[in-house]
């Protein structure tokens, strides 16, 4: 399968210096099938809220605890069934798109693995200019194809 990357791990992508971005946005239609890259347990899964500017709704995520004992985040996706607490294989389907791209996280452990964008409230202030190296204690360059 082949996918269109629109935005690469560790881009600023925000006015907020310390907004790195945590993981890849590929592009995907509205309804479009989403797997496990993975199998693990589903450890969080919950909205990840409305945009402050527009008021648009970004949808959802789902966080898997990998049996390797790294963590994948899904975002911007809309959950086929309630799964928190429950296994997954890889290749199973755990949601759809919900506007039109996925943003997949890879993390080193589920503990770093957060919604949202990175840091997630890790520094006190949003003048903080986040580095690579920040991104790397929480977040992975997800492997593709």
């Amino acid at each position: 399968m082949s996918y269109t990357l629109t935005q690469d791990y560790g881009v600023r992508w925000s006015d907020n210096a310390s907004q790195l971005h945590t993981g890849l946005d590929l592009a995907a239609p509205k309804g479009a099938a989403v797997y496990a890259v993975k199998s693990g347990q589903i450890t969080k899964q919950g909205s990840l809220g409305y945009s402050k500017v527009s008021g648009e709704n970004w949808g959802n995520y789902i966080v898997i605890n990998n049996d390797d004992g790294t963590a994948s985040g899904y975002l911007h996706v809309e959950p086929t069934k309630s799964f928190v607490n429950n296994r997954v294989n890889a290749g199973d389907q755990i949601a759809v798109v919900y506007k039109n791209h996925l943003h997949l996280n890879y993390c080193p452990s589920v503990t770093g693995c957060q919604h949202g964008a990175f840091p997630n409230d890790t520094f006190p202030t949003s003048s903080y200019k986040a580095t690579t190296t920040d991104l790397a204690r929480f977040y992975y360059r997800p492997k593709i194809g």
